[in-house]
């Protein structure tokens, strides 16, 4: 059976329930929380929106039907419409969940987050493998 990229679920982000943040089109949580709380996340979906993770442990994220092994601490970035799961039950971390219009603010149309290639399926990957130095650097940034 083949699968088309239409008929993999949408998840939306209002799946996962309702605060304030997720009015303004934003949500941060756990890895393993959301996975946990919500097995479907698991499996094969795609979303209308940006997700950005900083992860730690082995498993793999697939990306529109490419596998992307996981090991040590990945930044894996997910643009909207891309088809992807995960596999792998020691993965954590934490992700970023955001709306093109949260990313736009008041900026006009075009969105600029299309200058971001590496979420939307380029030349660029998609799965970053960091030293620990930059897996540092970057744990700072998903803080702040």
């Amino acid at each position: 059976m083949r699968i088309s990229r239409k008929s993999v679920p949408l998840i939306p982000l209002k799946d996962f329930g309702s605060s304030p943040f997720l009015e303004q089109g934003i949500f941060v949580d756990a890895f393993a929380d959301c996975v946990n709380a919500r097995h479907w996340r698991m499996q094969v979906h795609r979303h209308d929106y940006v997700e950005l993770f900083l992860l730690q442990g082995p498993g793999s994220v697939l990306i529109d039907f490419e596998n992307h092994p996981l090991s040590g601490r990945s930044l894996v970035a997910i643009g909207p419409g891309r088809v992807h799961a995960w596999q792998g039950d020691k993965v954590t971390g934490i992700y970023i969940c955001f709306t093109q219009e949260f990313f736009d603010g008041a900026s006009p149309p075009p969105s600029v987050l299309f200058d971001y290639p590496f979420m939307f399926g380029s030349e660029l990957p998609s799965v970053i493998h960091l030293e620990p130095k930059q897996g540092a650097q970057v744990q700072n940034l998903f803080r702040d």
